[in-house]
């Protein structure tokens, strides 16, 4: 996928998202979300929609069909 980055691809991701207090936190979905950029000093990626997502936290991605 980093390969295709200038390409602009839509991904479907779940990740989880830390609620800031504690251990806790909750499952998101990203479905047919553009990647535009990919940080390598903090290892996450950006979506279109402002979005910041760390590598680690994410469990599933995969190439959306969208």
């Amino acid at each position: 996928m980093l390969a295709h980055l200038g390409e602009r691809p839509r991904v479907d991701m779940t990740f989880f998202r830390m609620d800031g207090e504690g251990a806790g936190g909750e499952y998101q979905c990203i479905e047919g979300g553009v990647v535009v950029k990919y940080h390598a000093e903090t290892n996450a990626l950006e979506m279109a929609d402002g979005r910041v997502v760390p590598v680690v936290d994410i469990v599933r991605i995969e190439l959306s069909e969208v």
